[in-house]
Parts: structure tokens; sequence; C-alpha cells
């Protein structure tokens, strides 16, 4: 039998995702200052768009404490991943069906977004096991 992720890896992953949502709302008051505040909102959409599924995608793989199997918990990621695609495009859709506006600010935001997450993961390495 497999753990379950252990607490350390819960505070990572949501430390990540905390990380990806500053930097979002960081560049959307940079978008706003730079362009205007219609610009600053669809980069702020487009950031939530890659960070509220990161975070569903978290709260569904740590969301059980107990020790599960290994396919168990390779089950458990392989939903989780899906119901997050799914997810992101679903918002992405709705996005671009309700938002008259230009794409690229709003797709602009999800790729900060997405470098943000992988920046997080070099500043925020798990200490090596000895």
């Amino acid at each position: 039998m497999v753990s379950q992720p252990t607490r350390s890896g819960k505070e990572m992953a949501f430390r990540y995702i905390s990380f990806q949502a500053l930097v979002v709302v960081l560049i959307s008051i940079l978008g706003t200052v730079i362009q205007d505040q219609e610009h600053g909102r669809l980069i702020f959409i487009g950031g939530a768009i890659a960070v509220v599924p990161n975070y569903v995608f978290a709260s569904f793989v740590f969301w059980r404490s107990r020790s599960q199997d290994a396919g168990k918990v390779v089950l458990l990621f392989f939903l989780a991943e899906a119901f997050k695609l799914m997810l992101t495009a679903l918002m992405f859709a709705a996005a671009f069906i309700t938002l008259e506006a230009e794409g690229s600010f709003l797709i602009g935001g999800f790729i900060v977004a997405l470098i943000a997450h992988w920046i997080a993961s070099l500043l925020f390495q798990p200490k090596q096991l000895e």
C-alpha cells in the first residue's frame, strides 16, 4: 500500500497555487496601470482560468487523508486531471462566449499563470530526503 500524499505535499501544492494566484493579481494590476481596467480584467480572468482548475485539482487529490493502494491513487490523479481539463475548457468557452473583447489578453493571463506555476515549482522545491 502507498500512503496518500503527505501533509507537506498538500501544503506544497497549495503554496504553488497561492504563488500562481499572487502573480496573476500582480500582472492584472500591472495590465490595468499600463493599458486600462478592461485589459487588466481580461488578464485576471485568463489567469483565473488556470488557477481555479488547479485549485480544484489539488482539493480533489488531497481530499482524503487515509492510505490507499497505488492503483487508487493513480485513478484519483487521472480523474482529477480529466476534470481539470474539462473545467479549463468550459471556463475558456464561457469567457469567449460572454466576453466580447480581445482574446489575446485573456490568453496572455492564462499563459502567465501557467508560467507562474512552473516558476513556483522551481522556487519552492521540497527538501531532499537523505
